[in-house]
């Protein structure tokens, strides 16, 4: 059988002005191609659609069933398309992240793993960057979304924090201040080996704000650039480090102990979008997920 979608559209208009003039004017078309298609039609569907005299036009029994079925069809098909419209906009994309490597680690496999299952054509670019090149990437128009911590204030951008994400000391647990019963204080810290990141880390000037605030100056011993080498250190015994909690999703395991250390200092992760600039499904999934893997992660930190 060979009926078009165009000829249904005729049946339509047909049937709801009873007249082929009307239908070709409200149609665009001609007089005579309508009638034209109306004939093909019962001709392909082998039933007589209307009752024609030289005044008027009527609608048989077959005529009426016939147009609804074209209504539903018509219905149908436009949903589909747009539906289809709707996937290709949304999921076959490209999503550039920008994203502080603690993150990357501790909170972007399971968010992504989710991701993937509901947008299984979204493709995935991820900058494994520092703080302010994550904004500035963002920024420039380079990635869709940044994935830091303590945002300053900017007019140009929203940030939709996580939640808190406390500085946690790591030592071996061998350490003094591993196996003594109270929690250590930053004073304690700043006796021992301490090493740090380099200046321009966003951990770095966390952990320098907590000696301030204690009223303390603490050199690094020695200074890494990534917390991956921190840790390597502080298992090798050269040392003490501080990091936030969702940096410890890079330890090894092996020889390395984690404590609070009081008065806790807290950071704020979360998501950096351009403001007023839409947010789509596919992002909005990811911000979810992050979300969620955030509170799962945070719950060995609780108290």
């Amino acid at each position: 059988m060979n009926v078009t979608l165009r000829q249904l559209e005729i049946l339509i208009a047909v049937g709801e002005t009873l007249s082929f003039s009307k239908a070709a004017d409200a149609l665009g078309v001609t007089q005579p191609s309508v009638s034209e298609s109306i004939r093909r039609l019962e001709n392909e569907l082998g039933v007589v659609l209307f009752e024609r005299t030289t005044r008027t036009l009527a609608l048989t029994e077959e005529g009426q069933k016939t147009i609804e079925v074209a209504r539903e069809m018509l219905v149908n098909f436009r949903s589909g398309i747009k539906a289809i419209k709707l996937r290709t906009a949304q999921y076959q994309r490209r999503l550039v992240i920008a994203t502080l490597p603690s993150i990357t680690v501790s909170l972007l496999p399971q968010a992504l793993k989710v991701l993937g299952e509901q947008f299984p054509h979204v493709q995935i670019g991820l900058h494994d960057v520092g703080h302010h090149d994550a904004v500035r990437l963002l920024v420039d128009g380079i990635v869709h979304v940044a994935l830091t911590a303590n945002l300053t204030r900017d007019d140009r951008l929203d940030f939709r924090r996580f939640g808190d994400d406390p500085v946690m000391l790591v030592c071996r647990p061998d350490h003094e201040l591993c196996r003594q019963s109270s929690t250590p204080t930053w004073e304690q810290v700043a006796k021992y080996p301490f090493i740090g990141l380099m200046k321009s880390s966003s951990v770095r000037q966390l952990t320098d704000l907590a000696f301030l605030q204690a009223d303390l100056v603490c050199t690094p011993t020695y200074e890494v650039e990534q917390i991956p080498s921190a840790i390597a250190l502080v298992g090798a015994g050269l040392g003490i480090t501080a990091l936030p909690a969702l940096a410890l999703a890079m330890m090894p395991g092996n020889n390395i102990a984690v404590r609070p250390i009081s008065p806790l200092l807290r950071r704020q992760p979360g998501v950096v979008l351009v403001r007023h600039r839409k947010v789509d499904p596919v992002l909005q999934t990811l911000i979810d997920q992050l979300q969620s893997a955030f509170e799962m992660h945070m719950k060995s930190f609780d108290g």
